[in-house]
């Protein structure tokens, strides 16, 4: 039997709390904790020794203590950084809700609750944590780290090159050893969480009535001439799901993208990066249906990674949005002829967003009819 999980639900709705706890398979030990700093404890699991896989929390909570336990996690206990967070919430575009992605990154359930759905969404929140590395602390930029980039030297005063080689070495060794960890470990919790959905899964059918499944189909070569061409039409009359428009949005403000995400994410699949490194990378190998970009980056400003995405395989010719701190008319006589479709003014509104998303995706379908 493989290591039980352990969730903390901090939510002071005792119908959800209860709702939640009942609904969760015996391998799961969910436990209450008070929307107090006890709950630190529990947390962090100092009286069982147990670490905590996943913390569900009461977004609308208007006391305000869980949103102070969130930034407790995200900021000032490094050994809780990598542990998710689900916040449940009434309107994922409320103001409580947008305070939490403040202090740091977070996975919402909105509305009522689902126990198949809000499951499904815990154990993937689980696997995708322990598949990730290690969270590291964000690098400060400097002038060096451009010229880096821009490959010029930057040999640090009274240092020799075989000093600066083999500590190059040893950050790059190390590196490699934390991914190796990284990697391992979420192997194992992978493991761990199939054999899991397969005990779930078990359980289910054993308890599902005879009633409650639907009669069995039977193959084609089994039926009759006509009730094999009745099964063929009702399949050809049946519409293909129809594939959302991809948009990659690129700010490392984590509020402002997640803003975007917020408002996009129904009706588009919505990729986030935060770096424009990343950014780069994204489209050597991906496509997208539009970029919105952030003009104000660290190191390399929009206009620079711009430029490089169009170097890029699957960026040559993607429509851009631009998001601009300063002002919109300055960018947009900055853009020429970048294809950028269209300038917006941070912090992005959802109506200015979502108007000038759907014209140019609109504008990109009929173009391509």
């Amino acid at each position: 039997m493989p290591d039980r999980l352990k969730i903390v639900i901090l939510d002071d709705n005792d119908e959800r709390r209860y709702q939640i706890r009942d609904m969760l398979p015996d391998y799961i030990d969910a436990v209450f904790a008070p929307i107090r700093d006890s709950a630190k404890s529990l947390i962090k699991g100092e009286a069982s020794g147990k670490r905590t896989d996943l913390v569900i929390m009461n977004a609308d909570d208007e006391t305000g203590c869980t949103l102070s336990l969130f930034t407790w996690m995200k900021t000032e206990e490094e050994a809780l950084f990598s542990v998710p967070v689900l916040l449940l919430c009434e309107d994922a575009f409320s103001d409580s809700v947008l305070a939490f992605l403040e202090a740091g990154d977070a996975e919402f359930y909105e509305g009522e609750v689902d126990p198949d759905q809000l499951f499904m969404q815990i154990m993937d929140m689980i696997e995708t944590a322990e598949m990730a590395p290690d969270p590291v602390a964000e690098p400060s930029y400097t002038e060096k780290d451009s010229a880096r980039i821009q490959g010029h030297s930057v040999k640090p005063v009274g240092e020799d090159e075989d000093t600066i080689r083999r500590s190059i070495v040893l950050q790059h060794e190390e590196q490699l050893q934390q991914l190796d960890q990284a990697i391992e470990r979420g192997r194992k919790k992978q493991e761990q969480i199939k054999e899991l959905m397969a005990l779930a899964m078990q359980y289910k059918e054993e308890n599902s009535t005879a009633e409650e499944k639907p009669p069995k189909e039977k193959p084609l070569h089994e039926l009759n001439g006509e009730s094999a061409l009745k099964v063929l039409s009702e399949a050809e009359d049946q519409e293909p799901e129809e594939k959302k428009p991809t948009i990659v949005v690129v700010d490392y403000d984590v509020r402002n993208r997640k803003l975007c995400e917020l408002f996009l994410q129904r009706d588009y699949q919505v990729v986030s990066i935060t770096t424009g490194m990343n950014a780069i990378d994204h489209f050597v190998k991906n496509k997208a249906d539009l970029l919105i970009l952030s003009t104000s980056m660290p190191i390399l400003d929009g206009f620079k990674i711009l430029n490089s995405i169009r170097w890029q395989p699957n960026g040559k010719r993607v429509p851009v949005i631009f998001m601009a701190e300063g002002d919109p008319d300055e960018v947009r006589r900055k853009c020429q002829k970048e294809h950028v479709v269209g300038v917006l003014t941070k912090p992005v509104s959802k109506t200015a967003l979502r108007r000038s998303v759907d014209a140019v995706l609109a504008t990109l379908a009929s173009s391509r009819q």
